[in-house]
């Protein structure tokens, strides 16, 4: 049975997608190119960088779905610039990885609706034992951290 409080997590986690969509909304292939400063960047690559982190986050909800307790595998060597370099997340088109973040929040939350998953369910990473509520915001905190880079590019470029 999930909890109310867990009801409006889950909410929040489920319409993130739609912010990060209006962070976006209206800006050119050529906007979505723009960094916030040297070195930083991409409005292009954060956007891929939110989903293939997402990407990552879905197995270990979908973990505590199956099996309360069991070992979330995760490399600690997780580099994401190689991985920037290598997905070439400066050159792909983003309306896929719109699709992609939205459905997979949607069904996550769809998951622990139906299957009335509480979120105090435990995933161990690594040696540590985390509550799944926990990683909800953290998923959060992390594609809000990368909403507001975009949305300050915007500001830096008066977009």
């Amino acid at each position: 049975m999930l909890l109310e409080a867990d009801r409006v997590l889950l909410n929040q986690y489920r319409n993130q997608p739609k912010h990060l969509l209006d962070a976006i909304t209206g800006l050119t292939s050529e906007q979505l190119d723009l960094c916030r400063a040297p070195g930083k960047w991409t409005i292009r690559q954060l956007l891929h960088h939110i989903v293939d982190c997402e990407l990552n986050y879905f197995q270990k909800h979908r973990v505590a779905f199956s099996n309360t307790g069991h070992k979330f595998i995760f490399d600690d060597g997780f580099d994401p610039d190689i991985w920037a370099d290598s997905m070439k997340y400066s050159e792909r088109p983003i309306y896929v990885e719109l699709k992609l973040f939205e459905l997979v929040r949607e069904y996550i939350v769809y998951l622990y609706e139906t299957l009335s998953v509480p979120l105090d369910r435990v995933v161990t990473i690594g040696n540590e034992q985390v509550i799944i509520r926990d990683e909800v915001i953290w998923d959060l905190s992390h594609a809000n951290h990368h909403i507001d880079q975009i949305l300050e590019t915007r500001s830096v470029h008066s977009l």
